[in-house]
């Protein structure tokens, strides 16, 4: 979902959850100083639209990616692979105040994971695509990426 913040520029999130009057968002990216990757309850008042519920996440494995490799354990954006088949994003929970501590969040349940964010095996890139036929085009083109390109 990408929306306007308060005329602020665009919002690029994933709905966590959906709440009486504000939902709970995962902000991917942001032209505020929302940090990427937090986890946020947003009002209904903002202009919106969805890339619809067909989205497809692409991992990008690499040289980086075994069981128990703990660098990248503290970077909020990094996937983490479980043997228990459970699949984590290192995210920023905020407090009021906008203080950061770092979790790992299921990404099938979309609650805080019981596992712990130093094992795992280690996703350093992965895309957002819009759908599968888009990731397969020739020249398609990945609603996000990570990491973000400077």
């Amino acid at each position: 979902m990408r929306f306007d913040a308060n005329g602020g520029g665009a919002l690029l999130a994933v709905v966590l959850e959906k709440l009486v009057g504000k939902n709970t968002y995962l902000v991917l990216s942001s032209n505020h100083q929302i940090p990427a990757f937090s986890i946020l309850p947003i009002g209904y008042e903002h202009r919106c639209f969805s890339y619809g519920a067909e989205w497809v996440m692409e991992l990008l494995p690499d040289e980086e990616t075994f069981p128990g490799n703990a660098e990248g354990a503290d970077s909020a954006g990094e996937i983490r692979l479980f043997d228990t088949g459970i699949t984590s994003i290192i995210a920023n929970m905020l407090d009021q105040r906008m203080n950061r501590k770092l979790i790992l969040l299921n990404m099938i349940s979309y609650r805080p994971a019981n596992e712990e964010r130093y094992q795992g095996a280690r996703v350093r890139s992965w895309k957002i695509w819009a759908n599968e036929e888009e990731r397969l085009r020739t020249g398609g083109r990945p609603i996000f990426s990570f990491p973000q390109q400077q």
